[in-house]
This record gives C-alpha cells, structure tokens and sequence, in this order.
C-alpha cells in the first residue's frame, strides 16, 4: 500500500496547519475523508496516515480510525505546545543541528508571526556541533536567546562561545539562567509568535556541574500562564 501527495492508496489530497492542529482531506478508494489532528507539522501528516493505513488494513473502518484521532496529542518533550498569551509556545527536544533546522522550518511554515528560539548545547558533549546550531538558530528565527542545556561540569561561558562562533546575524542574546531565559522569551511574545524552546524537551532535570536540579520547559510554561491568569 502507498501513501502520497495526490497519488496512491492512501492520498493526501490537502492538509493545512496551525501550531496546533492538522486539518488533512484524505482520499481512499474514491472516498473523501477529513481529519483534524492534534499533531502538526507535514512530517506528521505523513506519521498520522501511515499509522491509519495499517490499522484500517488490519480491518478496521477508517472513520472508527477518524472517530478516536482527537484522543492523539503528541508526547511529552516533542512539539508540545501550548497558547500563551496571543501566541504560542512550544517544547521539543531538538539538540542536534538536523533536528533543530527541522523544527524551526517546520514552524517558520506555520507562522503568522515571529519564531522566538531558546536553545544551549549541552556540556561534556560533542563540541562540533555548537556553531553549526548557534548558525542554524539565527539564520532561521526572527530573535534567539542562547542559554544553558545540561552544562554538566564545562564552563557555560566556554560552550555559549563555542556556540556564539557559528553566528554571523546580531538577532539574539545570551541569558544563561534558563527560567530567565523562557521567561524574557514568553515575554516578547505579540499575536501569532511562536517560541520554540529546544533541546530538553521531556526532560524533568538540569545538570549544572555535578548537581542535578530539577526543572522542566514544560513546567516554566504552565508557571507563567499561572502568575499570567493571576495578575
């Protein structure tokens, strides 16, 4: 069985997307069928029908596959989103220069506004990778704030200017205290901005040193809704 742009079994005969949902006209066996999912981006177009097509090929009617789709959200720490103020956040575990180019192409194709990007590199790790990401990161966002990942027992200052060497625009700033860092971004955040925080994704700790604390993107989000709902 095939899956494809307007040819196939299973053909994709439009999609259109918001940072929140997928709205996808399916066509199989000369049926139209419309499908609103919780997952975004075209790579889970493709994910969501591939899954569909061997579940209806085991038997079961599409539209009971269609029926149960609102229950399907995307997993902690991968395109997690969530609306803040008049705009959107979002929380991915991209920590490496393909991921980090995928999700921000994904979400600069979504955009009405800006995309504001948190993103570090971890420390004791693969050093290489920095100015490829700190590159990434700024030719492709409107504004980046670089902060800590897991700096884990490297100086911050030294992995910030290992990333800081790969950055030839002047659209971004350095705070190293993440929960600063998420904060400043949430906000700058106007109508239709989208805020990609990268690189911890489901994690629920920080490595600073040999201390692991705890802390999670995810949590800071919810927090400053909070404190938002409160004022």
């Amino acid at each position: 069985m095939t899956i494809g742009m307007k040819k196939g079994d299973y053909q994709i005969k439009e999609y259109t997307f918001t940072p929140i949902k997928t709205n996808i006209l399916l066509e199989h066996n000369n049926q139209e069928y419309k499908i609103e999912t919780h997952l975004t981006g075209f790579f889970n177009v493709y994910n969501y029908l591939t899954a569909l097509a061997v579940v209806h090929e085991y038997g079961f009617r599409i539209e009971e596959i269609i029926s149960k789709t609102d229950k399907i959200y995307p997993p902690k720490g991968r395109c997690e989103t969530y609306k803040v103020n008049d705009g959107y956040a979002v929380v991915d575990y991209a920590h490496t220069p393909d991921a980090v180019e995928k999700v921000i192409d994904t979400y600069k194709e979504l955009a009405k506004g800006k995309i504001i990007t948190i993103i570090g590199c971890g420390g004791d790790r693969d050093s290489l990778k920095r100015p490829i990401m700190g590159g990434i990161a700024t030719e492709k966002s409107d504004w980046v704030i670089f902060t800590n990942d897991n700096p884990r027992t490297e100086n911050p200052e030294k992995i910030m200017n290992d990333i800081l060497n790969g950055v030839k625009k002047k659209n971004y700033e350095v705070i190293l205290d993440r929960h600063e860092a998420i904060t400043k971004a949430l906000d700058l955040i106007k109508k239709e901005d989208i805020v990609l925080i990268l690189g911890k994704g489901h994690e629920n700790y920080q490595i600073l040193g040999h201390e692991k604390i705890h802390f999670d993107d995810s949590e800071e989000i919810k927090e400053y809704r909070k404190k938002c709902e409160e004022s």
